[in-house]
């Protein structure tokens, strides 16, 4: 009832076809998206119990995907919405996963700045057990070395963006803290961008250390209730007074916080707080959930400055992407709005 109720509330303001205009109006911008890049590994596995002799659980290997993530899934989502998308990112020297990389990118993309590091490239192995429709994450390995990317890089990637990034309607930032965004490469970003959107996600290799209070002054923050909470030291914060003490700590302009199975929660400054309740309870996987979100929320309220919508096509995002494991299947523009006009008609 609560989500029928605010998706009929939202149908009176934005009827479909002013809805499939602001969908269509996102191929016009120009878009330049930065963050690290991370292969997803799935280890699918089913368990055969414990052995004799061992207090560990052994378990039979059913074969394996790799998924290209962190920034990759971002841009592959917003592809088929937009033509204009350019990224920045770093990478290790691996050959196996440069080539594997370049083919995972959707072929409208046609400027891509991947700088190789010293730095292995991230890989993130998870042991899976597939239960029915859910995948049910046993544990996880993390291959990476996540010291801050060296100067010559940092050099180039600056003199980039000081030179271009005034062309850009709209910077998308994925920070999942492992060595790319440097003090430095932040000012930058925050100074000069025209409307930044931010997402610094805690994981277990950076927790604590990865807090979105770097990013002052951004246009919009993006983040899940446990990464606010860790932003503003306040483990018990009511969800409600959250979404204000982000923008001011961060001085920002717009604030999203995803709920889980809950939704998400939006604010504006001097604006009272936009809850847009979960469009599906049916979870296959939720990695890539919070990326898909960001990708789409961002566009949108860039071009309508409303919470209401943004949320809207966020939560939409974040439903379709956890209907399959990892980032395999990216947003699609046409599906996208075939599920929004199913949801119009409630």
């Amino acid at each position: 009832n609560e989500i029928i109720q605010t998706l009929r509330t939202i149908k009176k303001k934005y009827p479909f076809h002013a809805i499939r205009k602001i969908v269509n109006d996102i191929a016009n911008l120009k878009i330049l998206m930065i963050g690290d890049t991370i292969l997803d590994e799935y280890t699918y596995v089913s368990g055969l119990g414990k052995p004799s002799k061992e207090t560990i659980v052994a378990v039979q290997s059913e074969g394996k995907d790799i998924f290209p993530g962190g920034i990759f899934s971002t841009v592959n989502n917003l592809s088929t919405f937009c033509d204009n998308i350019d990224f920045i990112t770093t990478c290790g020297k691996e050959k196996k996963y440069e080539t594997f990389l370049k083919k995972s990118i959707n072929k409208n993309i046609k400027k891509k700045y991947i700088f190789k590091s010293e730095n292995q490239t991230i890989r993130k192995i998870r042991f899976i057990e597939k239960n029915h429709y859910t995948l049910s994450k046993l544990f996880e390995v993390y291959e990476m070395n996540d010291l801050p990317i060296n100067k010559k890089i940092e050099n180039k990637i600056c003199r980039f963006l000081n030179k271009n990034l005034h062309k850009y309607n709209l910077v998308i930032v994925n920070d999942y803290g492992h060595g790319l965004f440097t003090k430095k490469l932040i000012d930058i970003l925050c100074k000069k961008s025209n409307f930044l959107a931010v997402n610094a996600q805690i994981n277990a290799g950076n927790k604590g250390y990865n807090l979105i209070t770097k990013y002052k002054k951004a246009s919009y923050y993006c983040m899940t209730l446990n990464e606010a909470k860790m932003a503003i030291s306040d483990k018990h914060a009511d969800t409600r007074d959250v979404t204000k003490q982000i923008l001011n700590l961060t001085k920002g302009k717009y604030v999203a916080i995803t709920l889980g199975s809950k939704g998400s929660i939006a604010s504006a400054r001097k604006k009272s707080n936009f809850i847009m309740p979960a469009i599906t309870n049916t979870t296959v996987d939720t990695m890539g959930a919070g990326d898909a979100y960001l990708a789409l929320s961002s566009p949108v309220l860039y071009l309508t400055k409303s919470v209401e919508l943004s949320s809207l096509f966020g939560n939409m995002a974040g439903a379709i992407q956890i209907g399959s494991a990892a980032s395999k299947y990216p947003l699609n523009k046409l599906k996208f709005l075939q599920y929004f006009s199913t949801l119009m008609k409630v």
